[in-house]
């Protein structure tokens, strides 16, 4: 049965065959199994049976399938400040108490595959966000990018969402404060900038209103009128500058009439 099983950690699925035969099943954390079957050995997560309103798509790409020879842990380590979900998922079968060289259906192997597809976005989408924050938009489209399936995304993306992973309002914070270290722009520039990364205007909204409790956006445009006129611009240069840094007319025209000479 071991050198079966190993065997079977390298092979090649073919995507036609779709009859699964399990040879085991361990439960690794929490809700994550790795399964050893006889179309690979690969992890998947559970909770991600329990979704029946998606259909799975007629080509999976099995090619993103997380076998058990490419992962020296099953799980990806969380990043801090998660909360911990229930230890046992009711799913549409039973790893735990599941028999040695179970054979199941050609839907519920359908199912298996999905789910195991759907931990493998997951898997790559906390490696990004391991290393930095990202907006559920920025990081669907990286995981699109890396050939990941549109249905294995949402789910990963849900699933992150709802484990406090993947935030839109504090990656938007984490984005405003950044940028202020490097650009001085205002706030039209900035609700610009957070659209173009997906996040909604509600959500940006907030957070350029938090942002500018805490930064004088006064102060940012004194920053960003020294420095061009540190480059020689004129005045009408600096006034069309400071407009597409995304600062108001208003406070433009103020500023230019009282500090610059």
């Amino acid at each position: 049965m071991g050198n079966a099983v190993s065997a079977q950690e390298h092979s090649v699925i073919e995507p036609d065959s779709t009859a699964m035969l399990i040879y085991s099943a361990e439960k690794t954390s929490e809700d994550v199994y790795k399964l050893s079957t006889s179309l690979g050995s690969f992890f998947l997560r559970a909770v991600y049976l329990n979704d029946e309103t998606e259909e799975v798509p007629q080509k999976i790409p099995y090619a993103h399938l997380i076998k058990a020879s490419e992962l020296n842990s099953c799980s990806p380590d969380a990043p801090a400040g998660t909360e911990a979900l229930p230890a046992r998922t009711k799913c549409i079968i039973d790893f735990d108490d599941l028999e040695p060289n179970t054979q199941v259906s050609s839907e519920i192997s359908e199912k298996i595959l999905d789910a195991a597809l759907a931990f493998s976005a997951e898997h790559a989408a906390v490696s990004y966000l391991e290393r930095a924050e990202h907006s559920t938009e920025l990081l669907r489209r990286k995981l699109k990018q890396k050939g990941h399936s549109d249905a294995a995304i949402q789910k990963a993306l849900e699933y992150a969402q709802k484990r406090n992973w993947l935030s839109d309002e504090r990656y938007a914070g984490a984005f405003l404060r950044n940028r202020s270290i490097r650009k001085a722009e205002g706030r039209t520039r900035l609700l610009a900038e957070l659209a173009a990364r997906g996040i909604s205007r509600d959500t940006a909204e907030k957070a350029v209103e938090e942002f500018f409790a805490q930064k004088s956006e006064a102060s940012l445009l004194e920053k960003a009128a020294g420095k061009l006129k540190n480059q020689g611009k004129t005045k009408e240069q600096a006034q069309q500058a400071l407009i597409r840094l995304g600062f108001s007319w208003s406070d433009i025209k103020f500023y230019i009439k009282n500090n610059w000479i």
